[in-house]
């Protein structure tokens, strides 16, 4: 089976004291992955749910700075059949909050198979300079999804990236003031995965990168002997 990604969500920002849904247009079969890639103001605090469950908590809130900063956050679901939504609720605190959904499928494991974070310290990152996750192993068949966020400056993302090119950025922004940006890959062949971000200003900035489903194999397989010979 082939991974594909059949729907991206990117509505617009959310503010606090919100109670409402995310309609996934793409009827679901069990064996696909939902994706929700979020981000939030620091004391914030945002629930979300699909079909009623909460969802797999995947990166339970990376951070870019101080208390009036940001973070980031990844969770997950699979194993829904049909016309789903993602429902969430704003407290008071929670007064930015980008949402992006992935709608994954045909994965040989529907499930987030690995992560990695950048330092989330109080500590700014200085101008030009790449705030990144450690690179993670990918192969045919899997997706890597990276995350960011930045408090100032204007932002590149990904910046310098593994690999260098195939990415598709979903949620781009003009500016930091805490927004985000979310970008993905679908892979055929074995590489590394990492998504740094950079910012033109000294800025508190985090991504993170993770990895959907397992390696498969591509290897052909013999299916006739002809003359002695194996032919392919």
């Amino acid at each position: 089976m082939t991974t594909t990604i059949p729907e991206i969500l990117t509505p617009a920002v959310v503010i606090n004291n919100q109670t409402s849904s995310i309609s996934i247009s793409t009827p679901l079969v069990t064996s696909d992955l939902v994706v929700l890639v979020f981000s939030t103001t620091d004391s914030g605090s945002v629930t979300t749910t699909m079909n009623g469950s909460a969802m797999t908590s995947v990166i339970a809130g990376i951070r870019n700075g101080g208390s009036t900063r940001g973070r980031l956050y990844v969770r997950s679901m699979t194993g829904l059949s049909g016309t789903h939504s993602i429902s969430y609720t704003t407290n008071a605190n929670a007064t930015q909050n980008y949402f992006t959904a992935f709608v994954i499928s045909g994965l040989s494991n529907p499930s987030v198979t690995a992560q990695s974070q950048s330092d989330w310290a109080n500590v700014s990152t200085a101008a030009n300079t790449d705030e990144g996750p450690t690179p993670l192993t990918v192969g045919a068949g899997q997706v890597a999804i990276g995350a960011g966020m930045c408090t100032s400056g204007t932002v590149t993302f990904p910046s310098n990236p593994s690999p260098s090119s195939g990415w598709t950025n979903d949620r781009t922004a003009s500016s930091g003031n805490n927004t985000s940006w979310v970008s993905h890959q679908i892979f055929t062949a074995a590489d590394s995965a990492a998504t740094p971000i950079q910012s033109n200003a000294s800025a508190f900035i985090s991504s993170a990168t993770i990895v959907c489903g397992d390696a498969v194999s591509s290897s052909l397989t013999n299916t006739f002997v002809g003359w002695g010979h194996p032919i392919f």
